[in-house]
């Protein structure tokens, strides 16, 4: 039976500085870090504590988008709505291996997916290989469609931590309507294949979530959604209500399409109505954490502070410049200067919700 999470962007708690610590030395005693990568989150926690715009340590959790392609075109998302302003790249593999390398001693996650399909990149298994030599935990965010018995099976002898793929209908019908040109049938047959291979490898990863976006469309069908995951066998359910990036707050077309996928459930409901516009249900944004602990890599090798930043609006440097010299450079001391003090006037992060 799997476990369930209940995502709400409104609602989820972040850990203060002693919470963090707490969960740092308990992942070196249970062996999931090195001492090393524990006290450079340290490093980083304090950093964002006493707001320093040079940070003490390095980025301990990664971001690389393999590719911005999809096979999909998802109504909310800025790939699928052909609002991304960015050429379909391909990360080139020594690019990937350049951050690892850089930056490898100190990981504790990669997450090698962003605004694209990672399994459309050729070499998706050699650079989660290549993260998980280094030390670090890979996950990776699928739309299940290029699963099968080959790809399953080069997911987890790659070493793979963690997969979630998302699962938002029971039925074709249901499903396509937000995932549009995919099959529903041939998501379900690729998880049966993902699961087969692990089993028949002996291994216990990846750790498979299905995740369940609810919107006004399949919020009845969440119950439905539990029963499929269980019959399937996945590791953990996700249920999750539906949202649009902050980088197209402003922008009416997008705000008018979230009108059509928002749950009628007030539970699942992250935003209220305020005439034509949306906005956020809680009365106050966290502060944002993610440029004094994560990078986040666009698939034409742009640095930017997290993946709220789907056009590289704010793109610090580039991979080719080297990594950690982008980390502390000062272009990002001063966004860091910037969000610490004037966060109402930056157009993406003063709405959003924190990372």
């Amino acid at each position: 039976m799997p476990d369930e999470r209940q995502l709400g962007l409104d609602t989820e708690q972040r850990h203060g500085l002693l919470g963090k610590v707490r969960r740092g030395l308990g992942m070196w005693w249970r062996g999931e870090a090195s001492l090393r990568r524990v006290v450079n989150a340290g490093l980083c926690n304090l950093s964002l504590r006493w707001r320093l715009s040079r940070v003490l340590g390095r980025p301990y959790f990664l971001m690389i988008e393999p590719t911005n392609a999809c096979n999909l075109r998802c109504p909310l998302c800025p790939t699928g709505r052909g609002t991304l302003g960015r050429e379909a790249a391909f990360l080139p593999l020594d690019l990937f291996r350049r951050c690892i390398a850089e930056l490898g001693r100190t990981l504790i996650e990669v997450n090698v997916s962003n605004y694209g399909e990672p399994m459309m990149h050729k070499d998706l298994p050699a650079m989660i290989a290549c993260a998980k030599g280094a030390g670090a935990r890979v996950s990776i965010g699928s739309n299940g469609h290029f699963l099968n018995d080959e790809t399953a099976r080069e997911l987890v002898e790659s070493g793979l931590g963690l997969i979630y793929i998302s699962f938002d209908g029971l039925d074709q019908a249901t499903y396509e309507k937000y995932r549009v040109r995919g099959h529903f049938d041939k998501v379900v047959a690729g998880v049966k294949s993902l699961l087969a291979q692990r089993k028949a490898l002996g291994k216990a990863n990846p750790f498979v979530e299905l995740q369940f976006l609810v919107m006004k469309h399949n919020e009845q069908q969440l119950d439905a959604f539990r029963a499929l995951a269980d019959e399937l066998g996945a590791d953990r359910r996700v249920i999750k209500p539906v949202s649009f990036n902050v980088a197209d707050w402003d922008d009416p077309a997008t705000q008018a399409a979230f009108g059509e996928f928002c749950p009628a459930s007030e539970e699942f409901q992250v935003y209220r109505r305020e005439g034509e516009a949306w906005r956020w249900k809680r009365a106050e944004l966290a502060f944002c954490t993610a440029p004094w602990r994560s990078l986040t890599v666009l698939a034409d090798g742009s640095v930017v502070p997290c993946c709220r930043d789907p056009r590289g609006h704010y793109a610090m440097g580039n991979v080719s410049d080297g990594v950690l010299r982008v980390w502390n450079n000062a272009r990002f001391r001063a966004f860091r200067k910037a969000l610490a003090r004037r966060r109402g006037q930056m157009p993406i992060c003063k709405v959003c919700p924190g990372e």
